[in-house]
Order: C-alpha cells, then sequence, then structure tokens
C-alpha cells in the first residue's frame, strides 16, 4: 500500500516530506494564467464569507494553513525533477481541462521508466483527455460523492481507477471495482486504524496529512 504525502505544494511541505522519508507526493496542479505555466497550487475554498472578518479569516487561512505558497509559485518542472532525483512517486491532481491540455505536452517527453506518475482530477474531461493521449500514466477519476453507478463514471472516463473520499468506501463498492480491475486510492487517512481499515478494504493507496504517523505505522504491519 501507498502512502502518499497529502499538498505537497511548497517548498516546506515538500522539505518536511523528504526529511521523514515520505516517497510519494499529491500535489495540485493548474494552469498559471501570467506564465502559461504549470505551477503547483490547490487553489483557495470556493466557498465566499460574507463578513469582511470572515474574509480575512479564508484568507489567513489560504495562504497560512492551506498549503499553497503565498509568493512563489513551484513549477511542475521543478517537482518532476525533485521527484526523479529522490525516487519519489507522483500523484498530479488536474484542476480543469486546461491544465491536462498543458500536462500532456509535458509529459509527453517524461521517459517512461523515470519514478511513477499518476493524474486524477473532478473534471473527468481532464481524465479522460489524459488517459487517451498518455496511456502509460495512471489515471483516476477524483470523486468526493458517490455516483449511482461507479463504475460506468471510471469507464466513461477511459480511467484506471478512482481517488475517493475514503468515508464512501465499502467493501461491496470495493468488490465491485475490484471485479473491474480498478485501482482505488482514498483520501484524506491521517489515522493508522483508518490505514489498517482501508488495507483490510483492498485499498491500493492513501492520501495523507500525517504520512509519518502511518509511516511510523507500517513497520507493526508485516502484511502492508
Amino acid at each position: 500500500m501507498k502512502i502518499y504525502g497529502h499538498r505537497a505544494n511548497t517548498a516546506r511541505i515538500i522539505r518536511y516530506y523528504l526529511r521523514i522519508g515520505v516517497k510519494a507526493f499529491e500535489v495540485d496542479l493548474t494552469l498559471d494564467e501570467s506564465s502559461g505555466r504549470i505551477v503547483l497550487r490547490h487553489g483557495p475554498s470556493p466557498i465566499k464569507r460574507p463578513s469582511i472578518p470572515g474574509r480575512i479569516m479564508a484568507w489567513i487561512d489560504y495562504h497560512f494553513f492551506y498549503r499553497d505558497p503565498l509568493i512563489r509559485k513551484i513549477s511542475f518542472e521543478e517537482i518532476l525533477d525533485l521527484a526523479q532525483k529522490y525516487g519519489i512517486e507522483l500523484l498530479l491532481d488536474i484542476k480543469d481541462l486546461r491544465t491536462a491540455k498543458k500536462l500532456a505536452d509535458v509529459l509527453s517527453t517524461i521517459d517512461p521508466h523515470k519514478p511513477g506518475l499518476a493524474v486524477s482530477s473532478e473534471d473527468h474531461r481532464a481524465v479522460k483527455y489524459l488517459a487517451e493521449k498518455l496511456d502509460r500514466v495512471l489515471s483516476l477519476v477524483s470523486l468526493s460523492i458517490r455516483p449511482i453507478d461507479i463504475t460506468r463514471v471510471v469507464s466513461d472516463a477511459s480511467a484506471n481507477g478512482v481517488s475517493i473520499k475514503y468515508t464512501w468506501l465499502t467493501p461491496e463498492l470495493v468488490a465491485e471495482l475490484k471485479n473491474k480491475g480498478y485501482m482505488i486510492y482514498a483520501w484524506t487517512i491521517n489515522d493508522p486504524k483508518k490505514l489498517e481499515a482501508m488495507y483490510n478494504l483492498g485499498v491500493d493507496a492513501v492520501i495523507s496529512d500525517c504520512p509519518d504517523k502511518l509511516i511510523k505505522y507500517l513497520p507493526k504491519q508485516n502484511r502492508l
């Protein structure tokens, strides 16, 4: 089971993950309008606060706790070079179709033998585009809610599996996905007991804000 460090979008978080031995990063990618380059950025919450104090608190929360860079944006090329240098696997969460199209151009030049790459997005058009352009890159539809027919959603996106909120996973759903040969990535897992539960369900990877806790837990579980 892989453990991805969540939102590795800043130099501080990246250095921390490297120091504690995280070998897989989840990063958020979007197209920067001013430079035309892909940068690491999640973006603020879409919820708009009505009051001025609420807006101020939202700004502080976004820039100081939401793990997006306040000043210097890290480019995708930089995180890719770092991943290749340290043997880090990357899960690239794409924010929209435009970013996916730009990303396809960049990834088409990458050595397929470099550390593993996977892509995910809530914009399933972006997943489908990348899945069809880059068949050697693992593609996942990102789901925060459960559709009526989840395997149909994955199939329609030509994807290899799902990146899904862990609370939606049940033994029946996991069996349904596994029977179709789909991969399952679960988020956000910060508790070793939940990691154990995800392992028992047959989840392939988890995404965590606290990967250090889960990494410490792994040696105690020979089967993980």
